[in-house]
């Protein structure tokens, strides 16, 4: 049957939206993760030091949404509005039927569970609504964080993969 691509639609929770990003999001991905040293650590890119960085990347992001293969969702809290993280779903194979998982977070939602429920809605709507038959992810090997999410989520550890994605540090 094949992946039904979609695109990046809006999933909608009781206490989160997922939703495309606009380019009124820039200062609130710049102050909420993308300038912040720490989050950048376990990331492929360093940390934005100056706003029009963000600007710049949040801008391709947005026209990107004209590919239907392209899923990217800013993580936005529903009762405060403030966009906290993203959630996406890269290297997409339609032969294969997979994506990876990509999650990224401001500190302020670390260990408070958005991400993993974030990231469940991704994955189900994944499975559900766009009929990918496998979903994977990665993570830096010092990031339990991550791991502790990803093993929530019933993620299996196949192995580890050396040099499959180079950090910030190369």
């Amino acid at each position: 049957m094949g992946i039904n691509h979609k695109g990046t639609l809006l999933i909608d929770s009781k206490d989160i939206i997922l939703r495309p990003f606009t380019k009124n999001d820039s200062a609130k991905v710049y102050e909420n993760w993308a300038s912040d040293p720490e989050v950048a650590k376990y990331l492929t890119w360093k940390a934005h030091k100056y706003i029009n960085e963000t600007n710049a990347i949040v801008s391709g992001w947005v026209e990107n949404y004209s590919n239907k293969e392209f899923y990217l969702w800013a993580l936005e809290l529903r009762n405060s509005g403030e966009v906290v993280g993203s959630v996406t779903l890269s290297h997409v194979d339609n032969f294969r039927e997979s994506a990876e998982l990509g999650i990224a977070l401001s500190q302020k939602v670390w260990r408070t569970g958005v991400g993993t429920r974030a990231a469940g809605l991704v994955i189900s709507h994944a499975f559900n609504v766009l009929n990918f038959k496998r979903i994977s992810a990665n993570h830096q090997p010092d990031n339990h964080a991550s791991e502790k999410l990803l093993t929530k989520l019933g993620f299996k550890l196949e192995g580890v993969a050396r040099s499959y994605t180079k950090n910030k540090d190369g």
